[in-house]
């Protein structure tokens, strides 16, 4: 019998949102799956050779560990882990890999349903682990999907986005699997901020999520700015000066860096599908645009299931 579980990649720090906003991805999913009674892990999927093959190392033995301590539980279990998400390129891979197997891990365990909290709580150790520190952004949104408001005192909200809302991403063609890149992306970020950048940020994060419970398309393009990320990321981000020009000259809702970047989530209407497609198409094939693209939707919450 094989427990299996996949979970959606995400985009964090959705505009003025850093380290509270994000948005579940159903273009790539990390899966994980258990078989009782054997004892082995592998890493499999496209991206499987950027990450740690000995789970020592990979954090899938951290939240083994923590989960067997916890749980007192006397099982032999089976890992595989299939990497679908492209690690350190700012698209939540170790919070979609931690969801997964937690949440397989707990179902295993015997905890049907599976809570949220459990989940969280368990996934946080591999996360911490990877990123340095905990952030629940990325976490929450592989638990919950759709848009997610974070936190850290209350239970996360999820809201659904409107089903016009569409994504696409640009992604290096290299670098996946770098190491302490959001530890470094942090560190940039100034220790003070300005009263006047905090009330800029929370007025326009209060406008995007208005906007995107109500649909309305001027108050999510509004909502996207931001003053405390973005400004100081931006130098990490190649040709980000010559991206953000072009897609100005889009029919896009907006745009902002995914997570710690490089990645770039672009946010836009379906009725405007060809051309901003067609327009995308010929950004990167700018040979000095070292990116791809893919579309998605909003991506849905973790999921769990058995297979004989």
């Amino acid at each position: 019998m094989k427990i299996v579980s996949e979970a959606s990649a995400s985009s964090a720090n959705v505009g003025p949102g850093f380290d509270v906003f994000a948005l579940a991805l159903d273009s790539f999913k990390d899966r994980v799956t258990i078989e009782l009674g054997e004892y082995f892990f592998q890493v499999r999927g496209r991206y499987g050779d950027y990450v740690p093959g000995d789970i020592e190392e990979n954090l899938i033995g951290k939240i083994l560990n923590s989960f067997f301590e916890n749980h007192k539980l006397d099982i032999d279990i089976g890992i595989t882990l299939y990497k679908n998400i492209p690690p350190s390129v700012g698209l939540g891979s170790s919070a979609s890999s931690a969801v997964a197997i937690s949440t397989a891990l707990l179902y295993a365990g015997g905890y049907k349903p599976v809570s949220f909290k459990q989940v969280l709580d368990l996934a946080s150790v591999g996360e911490s682990y990877v990123s340095g520190g905990l952030h629940r952004d990325n976490l929450v949104a592989s638990i919950l999907g759709g848009f997610v408001i974070a936190t850290s005192r209350h239970l996360p909200i999820s809201i659904t986005p409107p089903d016009w809302l569409k994504l696409i991403i640009l992604i290096p063609k290299s670098g996946y699997g770098k190491r302490n890149k959001t530890m470094y992306a942090r560190k940039i970020l100034p220790k003070k901020y300005g009263l006047d950048e905090c009330i800029f940020n929370i007025e326009y994060a209060s406008i995007l999520v208005k906007g995107l419970v109500e649909g309305d398309e001027e108050l999510i393009k509004y909502g996207l700015d931001d003053r405390i990320a973005e400004p100081y990321r931006a130098s990490l981000i190649p040709s980000y000066k010559k991206i953000i020009k072009y897609l100005s000259m889009l029919p896009i809702i907006g745009y902002f860096i995914s997570g710690a970047g490089p990645s770039i989530t672009i946010l836009y209407s379906v009725e405007n599908y060809d051309d901003v497609i067609i327009g995308v198409k010929k950004l990167v094939e700018d040979p000095s645009i070292e990116y791809n693209y893919i579309e998605s939707n909003v991506g849905g919450g973790v999921r769990v299931w058995v297979e004989e």
